[in-house]
């Protein structure tokens, strides 16, 4: 029988992500099925970390004292090279708090406006927490450009501003179900090759 692991996060993409990844190793449960184990709410969590892995830290810790099972959290952001690495850990709340992907999406494309300069990278940092409080911590980036509008109905967040390499946006290729390693995707492989 399969250990559980508890992802500290409500997002069902990333969930997703995570479950077909590494489903083998664990039995993955998301906070909201916890609930009802627990019989409380998950802890909704401030992220006013300095970096990515203390955000993930910061969720992971309360989510494991909440239900007392190893945990992976994430912390993930957008950095733009023009904007002097924005929206960064404020991705997902870049246009303000309770705004939905597109407003975020909408901002970033004020801020960056005609600019030349649309380089991008996508960071994840994953952290996997035991139950005895010891933690690792795994990274993945993946580099590409902002376009200056949308295309693709796949994904999440600014998949639909996110060209890669392949000359498509994350949103297209999510959108046509093709295999291509995200940067969280990245970050799990590390994960499965250094702690697995």
């Amino acid at each position: 029988m399969l250990r559980k692991l508890v992802i500290a996060s409500g997002n069902k993409g990333k969930i997703k992500e995570i479950k077909s990844f590494l489903s083998e190793f664990y039995e993955i449960v998301s906070q909201e099925e916890m609930e009802s184990e627990v019989g409380s709410k998950a802890p909704d969590v401030e992220e006013n970390g300095k970096d990515y892995i203390e955000n993930a830290l910061l969720k992971a810790r309360a989510c494991s004292s909440w239900c007392g099972l190893p945990v992976l959290s994430d912390d993930s952001g957008l950095e733009v090279e023009a904007l002097n690495g924005e929206p960064g850990l404020y991705s997902a709340r870049y246009a303000g708090e309770d705004v939905t992907f597109q407003d975020n999406i909408n901002k970033l494309l004020v801020e960056l406006a005609d600019n030349e300069n649309r380089k991008a990278k996508f960071i994840a940092v994953l952290v996997l927490l035991d139950t005895n409080g010891e933690h690792q911590a795994f990274r993945g980036e993946l580099e590409g450009n902002i376009l200056k509008e949308s295309r693709g109905a796949g994904g999440f967040g600014y998949d639909p501003v996110f060209e890669t390499n392949t000359g498509k946006t994350l949103a297209e290729i999510k959108g046509s179900g093709e295999e291509f390693k995200t940067h969280r995707v990245l970050a799990l492989e590390k994960m499965r090759s250094e702690s697995l």
